[in-house]
């Protein structure tokens, strides 16, 4: 069920996610201990998914770490990782695992909507919630809030990765916890955001496909992939809101990865855009700041800055590899240093968005 948007959703899912650590602390360990890293809660293989960038020598921010077993993965790949969290418990469960395991990095105590951390910090933000379910910002943050506060966080050319549930998943899921969703919509697309179950007090946040493609570009992002994840053959899963076979059909878990846009430049010293400005409740720096009208139908907030020109972005068709993620990649233009096509005779475009259809090859449309 959706609603308007309140601040009470920050203190809410940290409550939750302290009287749930308890459950999610085994799973953790497993994360922590595995060779390899996975994705979501089928477990998909890195190896097969191909969604983690190069990180070695990297500051990287893992926003709504949980246990932090992403971090832990990033920086045994080179990373210099920090994990960010509002559950103390969670905190306490991923300061163990570094006990454990003879691996150290920074973690703070704080909401990824107001990070205390500088300006132009880090190269990738990466949250997921992956096999054991952590409070990470993709689902338990409000978008509004945390995605312009990631862009504040990065360095131009950073790289944003957020894994979550599907929206498609988000329309057929029952209210009822343990129904597993069905072929059968039962909420409407237009409208969503916030997500509130009856027999939960957790808050979580979900957008549909075009109000996150342009929330990400206000952002000072470019959309880079939409990677739809799919059950492998065999897959199972400990979690009953969604079969393996409904997911062999339909994605139930998604990752977006944007680009934000820039130059790279001296690390620390990039310009960095003011907090929160994508926010509907004004600066999330500001406690109990106005609460602004919630995004209803794509509609923007009053303040929302003007969306910049972007090219035309056409997609290549996905090779096998693809295929059994679902990935759609996108083809940008060659660029100089200045940013200006390189190619003789190429003009700038004004922007276009995609339209994808199952089985065809995706085509620019004009609005």
């Amino acid at each position: 069920m959706t609603g308007h948007d309140s601040p009470d959703h920050v203190l809410r899912n940290r409550a939750a996610w302290d009287a749930m650590s308890a459950e999610y602390e085994a799973p953790g360990r497993r994360s922590w201990a595995a060779a390899e890293p996975s994705w979501g809660i089928w477990g998909i293989p890195e190896s097969a998914a191909r969604i983690l960038p190069d990180v070695d020598a990297l500051d990287v921010i893992e926003l709504g770490c949980g246990t932090a077993y992403v971090s832990a993965w990033l920086a045994r790949r080179g990373a210099r990782p920090v994990g960010i969290d509002s559950s103390p418990k969670q905190l306490q469960n991923a300061r163990r695992f570094q006990a454990e395991f003879g691996l150290e990095f920074p973690l703070i105590f704080g909401n990824a909507e107001e990070a205390p951390l500088p300006d132009a910090s880090f190269d990738p933000a990466i949250s997921e919630y992956g096999a054991a379910i952590e409070y990470c910002a993709a689902i338990w943050c409000d978008p509004y809030r945390w995605i312009p506060e990631a862009a504040r966080l990065l360095r131009p050319g950073g790289r944003l990765v957020f894994l979550g549930n599907s929206t498609l998943l988000m329309l057929c899921a029952a209210d009822e916890d343990g129904v597993p969703a069905t072929e059968r919509l039962v909420r409407p697309y237009f409208g969503m955001h916030r997500f509130e179950w009856p027999d939960e007090d957790s808050v979580e946040f979900h957008l549909g496909h075009g109000d996150m493609i342009r929330l990400l570009r206000r952002s000072g992002f470019e959309v880079q992939d939409l990677v739809e994840l799919r059950a492998p053959e065999g897959a199972t899963t400990t979690y009953p809101h969604v079969t393996a076979e409904w997911t062999r059909r339909w994605p139930s878990e998604e990752v977006w990865i944007a680009r934000k846009r820039g130059r790279r430049g001296r690390r620390g010293r990039a310009a960095a855009r003011p907090r929160g400005s994508c926010g509907p409740g004004g600066s999330p720096t500001v406690p109990g700041g106005p609460p602004g009208r919630p995004l209803r139908g794509g509609l923007l907030p009053d303040h929302a800055p003007e969306e910049a020109h972007h090219d035309e972005e056409p997609c290549e068709q996905p090779d096998e590899g693809d295929r059994a993620v679902g990935r759609v990649r996108l083809v940008r233009e060659h660029r100089d240093e200045d940013g200006h096509p390189d190619r003789p005779g190429h003009e700038e475009r004004p922007e276009q968005e995609l339209a994808v259809r199952a089985g065809d090859r995706a085509e620019p449309v004009d609005r």
